[in-house]
């Protein structure tokens, strides 16, 4: 290191400008420092916020998934029992018309045998015509001979008894044919009336049989529809248990986020207090320097245009930071670089190389982006907009490190020119 004591004239020049860039350099580096450690405890601070809130939604949620777990498999209970309710109607269905089935065999059955006995009932009261025809001509027969044994007088008498018991019996036969047929009516009657009540029950059985086999169709849609609701009760269940799961997967992450970013917000208070120490040596040696700068020339300016945009990060990040308020920041025209860029800078860079020309050409577009995204950001977030003023500071830390990049190089091509 140079010793300060010497006299101007014989102050070695190539230290002091190294001195001044590598000063203004410590402390636009530490500037950008604290814009990179606030962006990040920005998202470390967002990041904690929505890993709580993941948290505790995930844990709430967590435990509506095990309440509703617990009513499906309720729900999945009560479904089983209903399933089985239904496969029982559906076999009683299935014994009703079995059952039925029989009945109506069992009436046609027996509908055969009365038909069959009404038959044998018509036949008799032919049979009994036939007999009661036979009785009349037998007691007409007798009542003849009766007339003819009178006829004959003494010699017919017992001819005329015999007649007449003839006729006695021809009469007894013909009131027994009519009670038969009496009987055989009423009987036939009777009959007819049971095989149309039988085949009114056999009609009224196969209606029946009828009428519980579509109710078997509905009640297999029933006991189907039962079935499949059973197993997407089981199932939703099954699923719920995941979801707990994963909820309570989720929300052990997002404390483990939060962990992480705690000590992601450490790593940038200690980034904080390595900038502020950068800054107490830049406080301490740069007084010294200053004594010194008109030797520098160019280097000095431009090491002073570098520390003033270190400054005026400083003061983007403090109001960002919610640590100042009502600053009011230059733009790129009003700023001092800006002032000397579009003003004599144009005529002071000519009389350097090409090289230095092109770096001064190549900081007009990345200077002007700095102060927009320095001025959006803060505009952003005096809205309350701390979400679009983040995403202006990203830019503005890009912007930053490409201005930087540019002076520095500038500085280290006046000097070379200058030693040239």
């Amino acid at each position: 290191m140079f010793n300060l004591r010497k006299k101007p004239d014989i102050y070695d020049l190539n230290c002091l400008q190294t001195a001044l860039s590598a000063l203004s350099f410590n402390l636009f580096t530490a500037t950008y420092n604290e814009l990179s450690a606030f962006k990040t405890e920005n998202r470390v601070g967002a990041v904690n916020n929505e890993s709580s809130n993941l948290a505790a939604a995930s844990e709430q949620m967590s435990a509506s998934i095990q309440q509703l777990t617990s009513g499906f498999a309720a729900v999945t209970e009560n479904q089983r029992a209903i399933e089985q309710q239904v496969i029982g109607g559906r076999q009683a269905l299935d014994e009703a018309v079995v059952s039925l089935a029989g009945a109506e065999q069992y009436i046609a059955n027996l509908s055969e045998v009365v038909n069959n006995l009404s038959q044998k009932v018509t036949e008799i009261n032919s049979a009994v015509e036939i007999i009661t025809r036979i009785a009349d001509q037998t007691n007409l027969l007798a009542l003849n001979a009766a007339i003819e044994a009178a006829r004959a007088g003494e010699q017919g008498r017992g001819f005329s008894v015999v007649a007449d018991e003839v006729r006695k019996l021809a009469e007894m036969s013909a009131t027994s044919a009519r009670e038969i047929k009496n009987y055989a009516l009423e009987l036939g009657t009777g009959m007819s009336e049971t095989l149309n009540n039988m085949q009114n029950a056999q009609q009224s059985v196969h209606m029946g049989i009828k009428s519980v086999q579509e109710a078997v169709g509905p009640f297999e849609r029933i006991a189907s529809s039962t079935s499949e609701l059973t197993g997407a009760l089981e199932e939703m269940t099954s699923t719920a248990e995941e979801q707990t799961a994963v909820t309570e997967e989720v929300a052990a992450k997002a404390t483990a986020i939060t962990a992480a970013s705690s000590f992601a917000s450490e790593i940038g208070g200690e980034a904080f207090e390595h900038s502020r120490t950068m800054r107490e040596v830049f406080d301490s040696s740069w007084p010294a320097l200053e004594r010194y700068e008109g030797k520098a020339g160019m280097v000095s300016f431009l090491a002073h245009r570098i520390i003033d945009h270190s400054r005026w990060l400083d003061k983007v990040v403090a109001v960002l930071s919610g640590q100042a308020t009502g600053i009011d920041l230059p733009d790129q025209h009003n700023c001092h670089l800006g002032k000397w860029y579009y003003g004599e800078g144009r005529e002071a860079i000519k009389s350097f190389p090409k090289e230095a020309r092109d770096l001064f050409e190549m900081l007009e577009e990345p200077h002007r982006l700095v102060h927009q995204y320095g001025l959006e950001a803060i505009r952003h977030y005096e809205k309350g907009d701390d979400e679009a003023a983040f995403i202006e500071a990203m830019r503005l830390t890009g912007a930053a490190r490409t201005i930087i990049g540019i002076l520095m190089k500038l500085i280290h091509t006046v000097r070379q020119e200058k030693q040239g």
